[in-house]
């Protein structure tokens, strides 16, 4: 299933790739750490950090050992925060940790590269987990 997931932000990804909601309701962040490209279609890869707020079920993919995921869940008044990263040992790709009203961060540096979101678009929407299926 996280293969699912890698292969379906690589190929949603594909072209200049970013923040917030790019064509057909595709959302998220890509970050790379040593480049960005301008803006196309609502869409780029961003240099060093990225921010979006969910507004449905997402998950990550990261390449490389300087990257994280920063996941912002609030529950009322208490706000949990998990981080995912190279640092903490975390899974390269998870499926589904990523909930509808979550604020996301999205950070790579150096030759890393780290993307958040859900690669599908909104009319089409599955995640083949609902729970969060960690690989790699």
């Amino acid at each position: 299933m996280g293969g699912w997931v890698a292969v379906g932000c690589v190929v949603a990804f594909a072209g200049p790739a970013g923040a917030d909601t790019g064509p057909a309701g595709i959302e998220g962040c890509v970050v790379a750490g040593r480049f960005s490209t301008p803006t196309v279609g609502g869409l780029a890869v961003h240099l060093g950090r990225c921010t979006y707020k969910a507004t449905r079920r997402a998950g990550y993919l990261a390449i490389g050992d300087q990257w994280s995921i920063v996941v912002e869940r609030a529950s009322g008044p208490v706000v949990a925060t998990t981080t995912y990263s190279s640092s903490n040992g975390a899974h390269r790709v998870c499926d589904a940790v990523i909930h509808e009203g979550d604020r996301v961060t999205v950070t790579a540096v150096g030759n890393s590269v780290a993307l958040a979101g859900n690669p599908v678009p909104a009319a089409t929407d599955f995640l083949p987990t609902g729970t969060g299926l960690c690989v790699a």
